[in-house]
């Protein structure tokens, strides 16, 4: 076994998305445009390609800014699939005067600012826009490439995605924006504020593998009849939320009690062959509610929560956990079994009691536990 940076069935706090861009460890810090002039800045910029969010549900995305008393001005606007214009605004100023590129943008009064970095730009065509927010272990991406027309060339894209990647930041997660003319031709006078979320509004995500969503968490009923000591021994992980660092498949759990805390050895099989784990400890909080357990596996993280939502102990669990990070919440759900293989009908039960919650259950794959391939895990 080689421990190495392998997600553990329960480690939370660390995600990576097929849509937004989201990885572990903290925010790269690219530089920003040198030349970089705020007055030039302002008016409108056409958004051409961005990290989405399943709440940006519109096209012709576009973002206005206007210099007021030193301070940004930022109004969002995009159209809905119904015909309908919403926005929303917000404030942006610059931290640093030495590093006018650096801004931090303002929606909501409650939630702290979110850092708007221009990479690159030329002030009358185009601009590339980066935001990294560090939660804990793990920070999560947007990037927007935006143009002061609706359209950019196909070369000034490709320079601009060079930019990112030779700065190590995934741009793969981007997508294009429809700004089509005809689309797009609605006129500003219909815009109305309302619920859109803004091309800068970096705290709230959502995602196709992750289960990524705005708000608090929620707080689902967990299994009251949990026995600490029958749930302990080996746990083969049947369904699981992704992360792009968690690369393998037959992965397993094993946990052993020893003075009152739980050991935790997390394991999978790689692409090569090879068998990586990571180590860790777990903990009941509340003696009242031993079902919700609490998951460390570095030293400098805050623990992970572990909620065993239902189990009967000898065949199966369903763990669920949720992080609140400022505006938004982190969902990771796990499907286990004692065997490899668990009953179809059993499967579906518990994708059921998650929808019941009101919990994501689209997002969970399942995980390859064919015995040919998995021979090799002890």
């Amino acid at each position: 076994m080689q421990a190495t940076q392998v997600v553990s069935l329960t480690l939370l706090w660390a995600l990576a998305v097929s849509a937004q861009s989201i990885g572990s460890g903290k925010c790269p810090q690219p530089p920003v445009e040198q030349n970089f002039d705020p007055v030039r800045y302002m008016g409108r910029w056409h958004e051409i390609m961005k990290v989405p969010a399943p709440f940006q549900k519109g096209e012709c995305s576009q973002a206005t800014y206007t210099l007021s008393d030193g301070i940004v001005l930022v109004r969002n606007d995009e159209l809905l699939a119904d015909g309908t214009i919403n926005s929303i605004e917000g404030t942006a100023k610059i931290v640093d005067p030495s590093e006018p590129a650096k801004l931090e943008v303002s929606f909501f009064e409650n939630a702290p600012p979110s850092p708007y970095w221009v990479l690159n730009t030329d002030h009358d065509n185009y601009t590339l826009v980066y935001s990294c927010t560090d939660v804990e272990i793990f920070h999560a991406e947007f990037i927007w490439i935006m143009s002061r027309s609706r359209t950019l060339p196909k070369e000034t894209v490709s320079e601009l995605l060079d930019i990112l990647k030779s700065h190590g930041i995934n741009s793969d997660a981007l997508i294009e924006t429809d700004q089509t003319p005809e689309l797009c031709s609605v006129g500003t006078e219909r815009m109305q504020a309302t619920q859109v979320m803004s091309l800068t509004l970096l705290w709230a995500l959502a995602v196709s593998a992750q289960s990524i969503g705005s708000g608090k968490c929620p707080q689902p009923p967990v299994e009251q009849n949990f026995d600490p000591v029958r749930y302990m021994g080996r746990w083969h992980e049947i369904m699981k939320v992704p992360a792009s660092f968690q690369k393998g498949e037959c992965s397993q759990a094993t946990y052993t009690l020893s003075d009152g805390i739980v050991l935790v050895l997390n394991e999978e099989l790689l692409a090569d062959g090879t068998i990586s784990s990571i180590e860790g400890t777990a903990k009941i909080v509340d003696p009242s509610e031993p079902a919700k357990l609490e998951v460390s596996f570095f030293e400098d993280a805050r623990p992970g929560p572990y909620w065993v939502l239902t189990t009967d102990h000898d065949n199966y669990t369903l763990v669920y956990s949720c992080t609140d990070a400022e505006i938004f919440h982190v969902e990771f759900a796990w499907i286990l079994s004692r065997s490899r293989t668990l009953p179809k009908e059993t499967v579906s039960e518990l994708l059921d009691i998650l929808k019941s919650h009101g919990i994501n259950s689209d997002a969970l794959i399942e995980t390859d536990q064919t015995p040919e391939l998995c021979s090799v895990m002890s």
